[in-house]
């Protein structure tokens, strides 16, 4: 039946919605959990390049206080007696020559050696002897403190070296060769004029192949350049902080910047080689490209998130990458079992609720409708023995229902065959009744008569409270203004004195100009409003004879400006009365039903005139009351505006505002017809549109569109009567 297949069609919208919700709840958790998992990481590669910049730093600042030291001990005043603690001795065949410590201060001083004899050892050498002497306590401490050190050196020009902790001659003495190697070279000044503090490459440590880093300073007595102090320390401490990051599928380098790796996350690499960055990276990437990512943030690759972060204090970078993809699988392994886990538990929980209302409710309806198209076939008896309560009452009334029927349908056969007689007695009925109905429609139309004369005199009496309120405004207009103009005739009448007297100055008799100018103004007035009274007297003759208003051809402009002229001189008794803005369009004429059209434009006017007023009593003088029309020409059409700065409407008022009968006005103050029968002249007898925007507090704004006919439409008209 197309009900139960509706119903299996909603079941399967269902399940369509369930999955969709469940799909577009993963796509939110995945993307909030990516967003995490990055946000999280990139804190961790910050925190972790800081903690490496200061684990940096201390052996930065371990180079620098030697490298002070070392230029204070030159600034200090040499005298020969400073040597008498310092047990040189020369070697065997006198080409060298070492310090000779005994055996319990191994611990306590480095081995002083270089080329030649004592012998032959200058002053200026000596007291350099004594500065690079004089540096063992500051070796000594940065040795206990820095545990990763392997030695402490200085290395003179001149042609000898402190090395620390002490080590036989032997083993390791000055030679030349010295003088080339990078941690000198990188302290020379033609290649450090700026004497800053260098690192050289990393290198790994002769006989023990551990990967070891030299970061050296400059010595420099005045602007003489003497030697280098180096501090060589091996990179276990850096790859603890490197390791403390592990991140699965991702790896961390530190890469100095000439490409050597200097530690890696890697747990294959057994450090037993120098590695370039470029032999480890993945063929997409480039160490040029990944140098030129933005600092300290993660950025989307050649199908990699990459890091990378520039340590302050020695001229590496820490970069780290990871394969999207691979972070992406992640995302999704820790937040696919949960929306898994909602959308199977969905699924099974709206299938047991079909399954339930299945057997409670859509297969006792189907059986249901069965046998009620079962009971309307006389041959067919459909029973269900199986149906239980609440539903067994139901197949018992269908039962009950059918059978009351078909004893009705026996009734009914046996009315038909006594409805003959029956007809031809009621026929007989109604033609006597026949004569009595011709008797009764004579005297109803005698009353019908009567009712359309009391039917009329009632709408006569029914407009009459709004034809006086419309004869009251010209009528209140013309008693203005003849008061007035009494009073300018009085004024008028004293300069007339004053000139028969001969005693007339030049200021009184421009004003005298200006009273006939006003006088003959008000004049104008009276007589404009006069004819205004006589119009609507005619209206209210014209409807009491039962004709109606004509078209008219009518200068759009002209109505309104008189209308506003009407209103708003009503309401100059009342108090301040509204400023008015007009912006009306150049030359606006229409035919149309002009008594109409003036009273919806007075109606309009009067009604934003009462608004402003209500809101003036409400906050007193700080508020202006401006009346605002406009009017536009659009060709076939045009449109008038009537716009007011009072206290609007709801939303709900500007539903009912041209419901007959509502008004916003206290009790005995409207009527509640006026903007109904706006509506009607406006939409019925123009075969315009009316329509009104509103905000509670700012504005309302009534809108009429009009269709207007032009002349040649009119003159076209006239021609296809004439012929």
């Amino acid at each position: 039946m197309p009900f139960f297949s509706r119903f299996r069609r909603i079941i399967a919208l269902t399940y369509g919605v369930i999955f969709f919700c469940a799909s577009a709840l993963f796509w939110v958790l995945y993307k909030e959990n990516f967003e995490g998992r990055l946000s999280s990481l990139r804190l961790r590669l910050v925190d972790q390049s800081q903690a490496l910049d200061y684990l940096l730093r201390i052996r930065y600042d371990a180079v620098n206080g030697m490298r002070i030291q070392a230029e204070d001990f030159m600034r200090t005043p040499f005298h020969f007696s400073d040597l008498s603690d310092i047990a040189l001795k020369n070697g065997p065949d006198r080409t060298y020559f070492h310090l000779d410590v005994p055996h319990t201060h191994f611990q306590m001083v480095g081995n002083i050696t270089g080329q030649g004899s004592l012998e032959q050892v200058p002053p200026e050498k000596w007291q350099e002897i004594r500065m690079a002497y004089s540096l063992n306590p500051l070796f000594k401490v940065i040795k206990e403190n820095i545990k990763s050190t392997a030695s402490l050196r200085y290395v003179s020009q001149k042609g000898f070296m402190n090395v620390y902790p002490w080590r036989a001659a032997i083993h390791e003495r000055y030679s030349a060769d010295l003088l080339g190697r990078e941690a000198f070279q990188g302290a020379l000044p033609h290649k450090n004029p700026k004497r800053d503090i260098f690192w050289t490459d990393a290198f790994l440590m002769p006989g023990s192949d551990e990967l070891m880093q030299t970061c050296g300073a400059p010595v420099y007595h005045g602007n003489t350049f003497l030697g280098v102090v180096t501090l060589d320390f091996t990179l276990e401490a850096v790859d603890y902080f490197i390791d403390s990051i592990y991140y699965r599928n991702g790896r961390l380098l530190v890469v100095n910047d000439r490409g050597t790796v200097v530690s890696d996350t890697d747990d294959d690499n057994e450090r037993t080689h120098l590695v370039r960055a470029a032999s480890i990276l993945p063929p997409e990437l480039t160490l040029e490209q990944i140098l030129a990512q933005e600092e300290h943030s993660l950025n989307k690759l050649k199908g990699y998130w990459v890091y990378r972060a520039r340590t302050d204090f020695a001229p590496w970078n820490v970069i780290f990458y990871i394969n999207a993809a691979d972070l992406g699988l992640a995302t999704l392994l820790h937040v696919g079992p949960s929306v898994l886990f909602v959308l199977i538990f969905g699924m099974l929980f709206l299938l047991f609720t079909n399954k339930l209302i299945g057997r409670e409710f859509i297969t006792p309806t189907h059986n249901l409708v069965s046998h009620i198209m079962g009971q309307g076939k006389d041959d067919v008896e459909v029973v269900y023995p199986t149906i239980q309560d609440p539903w067994k009452s139901w197949f018992e009334a269908v039962s009950s229902v059918f059978e009351q029927n078909r004893a009705l349908v026996l009734k009914l056969e046996d009315h038909i065959h006594t409805l003959d007689a029956r007809v031809q007695e009621r026929t007989q009925e109604i033609s006597k009744k026949n004569q009595e109905l011709q008797k009764a429609i004579v005297n109803l139309r005698k009353a019908q008569q009567q009712i359309i004369v009391q039917e009329k005199l009632a709408g006569l009496g029914s407009i009459t409270a709004g034809i006086a309120h419309e004869i009251k405004n010209p009528l209140n207009f013309i008693i203005n203004f003849a008061q007035v103009c009494q009073e300018f005739a009085q004024e008028i009448t004293q300069l007339l004195h004053n000139v028969v007297r001969g005693h007339i100055s030049t200021a009184q008799k421009e004003s005298f100009e200006e009273l006939l100018e006003m006088l003959t103004d008000n004049l104008k007035r009276i007589n404009l409003h006069a004819n205004r009274a006589d119009s609507i007297v005619k209206s209210m003759l014209t409807h009491a004879k039962g004709g109606s208003d004509e078209e008219q051809h009518t200068d759009i402009n002209r109505l309104l400006e008189e209308n506003v002229t009407l209103a708003i001189a009503a309401f100059r008794s009342k108090g301040t009365p509204p400023r008015v803005e007009m912006e009306l369009a150049g030359v606006l004429e229409a035919t149309v039903y002009r008594q109409a059209l003036g009273r919806v434009l007075l109606n309009m006017i009067h009604n934003a005139c009462y608004a402003l007023q209500q809101k003036r009593n409400l906050l007193g003088t700080t508020f202006e009351p401006v009346l605002t029309l406009k009017t536009q020409d659009f060709g076939d059409s045009f449109e008038v505006q009537i716009e007011d700065n009072g206290p609007g409407m709801s939303e709900s008022v500007q539903k009912k505002i041209f419901d007959p009968f509502f008004t916003t006005k206290p009790a005995g103050s409207g009527t509640g017809l006026g903007l109904s029968l706006s509506y009607d002249i406006i939409v019925n007898q123009h075969h315009g549109t009316l329509s009104v925007e509103s905000q509670e507090g700012a504005f309302t704004r009534f809108i009429m569109k009009i269709p207007k006919k032009t002349f040649e439409q009119e003159d076209n008209r006239d021609l296809t009567r004439k012929a």
